[in-house]
């Protein structure tokens, strides 16, 4: 028989590929803020991700006042809110995944996490200092405005993800079932989202109203979208999904979770602010942050009298 998004291989892998790309997704906001800033003139010298408070890009800003110029709105407020709402609905509905089932899980984890975690966890931490108060403060754009826009772009890449994932419960008997639809979006949504929280509360942080709410709408729009929709078929039937394979995506996805608990989790009851650069007086670093400097060890030294052998 074939496997389908309910197989127990499937479910499975789709657990370990969660492990691996949900910390992926979480960077997304960071990443786009740190290379952004870089083109406008600035320096991207780290990042902060704790999951329980607001991700950063940490940044040398290109000047004192460049948090309230037009140069920051396009470079510095925005990009880490629209990079996770834009890949979150594109990605299900235009990218390629092959045949195989590894690239439709990475596919489906990849818009689940941008939609659950960077948006509907992510934005609504950073209603008091991050770029929903940064649009606030100095575009008095209402951060109302900037969630209903997050949680509207997450509940529709997390709908788009459950109906491409949900097309390959052509596969099974009877087919993509309305028992199966909400099936498939516990085992591969709900769960995972709750896994998060849950991760978040284990690292150190506490729980707040606003994030739990928005990962409940994400979830409610995705499990709604779900029962009412029927996708259509697969346009391919994916090529079958080894055991070795599995094994392999479950060491990967415990290696990423620990070293994600690392760098997302609190140091002495602090969030931890990872720099590879040295942080300059228009940094963006926040107080408080405790700061864990990456730095290549120093190269060896020549043995003694190597370097004049010939003399």
């Amino acid at each position: 028989m074939p496997l389908h998004p309910l197989s127990a291989r499937v479910v499975l892998a789709s657990r370990a590929v969660a492990l691996l790309l949900w910390p992926v997704a979480w960077l997304v906001a960071p990443v786009a803020q740190g290379l952004g800033t870089v083109a406008a003139g600035g320096s991207w010298i780290g990042l902060s991700a704790p999951c329980g408070s607001v991700p950063w890009g940490l940044v040398n800003e290109p000047g004192m006042a460049f948090a309230e110029s037009r140069a920051a709105l396009f470079a510095y407020w925005l990009p880490p809110l629209l990079a996770p709402a834009l890949l979150a609905v594109f990605l299900p509905a235009l990218a390629p995944t092959g045949r195989g089932w590894l690239g439709e899980l990475v596919l489906f984890h990849l818009a689940a996490g941008l939609s659950v975690a960077a948006l509907g966890w992510g934005v609504p931490l950073g209603r008091g200092d991050g770029p929903a108060a940064g649009l606030l403060t100095f575009w008095h754009v209402p951060f109302g405005v900037t969630l209903g826009v997050a949680l509207a772009a997450g509940i529709a890449g997390a709908a788009l993800a459950l109906a491409r994932l949900g097309s390959h419960l052509w596969q099974a008997p009877g087919g993509p079932t309305r028992r199966r639809r909400l099936l498939l979006a516990l085992l591969h949504l709900a769960l995972p989202s709750l896994a998060w929280v849950l991760a978040a509360h284990g690292l150190g942080f506490q729980l707040q109203r606003m994030p739990l709410l928005g990962v409940l709408a994400v979830v409610a729009g995705g499990v709604a979208s779900a029962a009412l929709l029927v996708p259509h078929s697969a346009l391919h039937r994916p090529v079958a999904l080894s055991r070795l394979a599995v094994v392999a995506l479950g060491l990967g996805g415990v290696l990423v979770g620990l070293a994600f608990s690392w760098i997302a989790g609190t140091s002495g009851g602090a969030a931890k602010a990872v720099l590879w650069s040295q942080e300059r007086s228009s940094s963006n670093v926040r107080p408080g942050l405790v700061r864990v400097m990456l730095t290549l060890p120093p190269a060896p030294r020549a043995l003694r009298g190597s370097s004049g052998a010939g003399s």
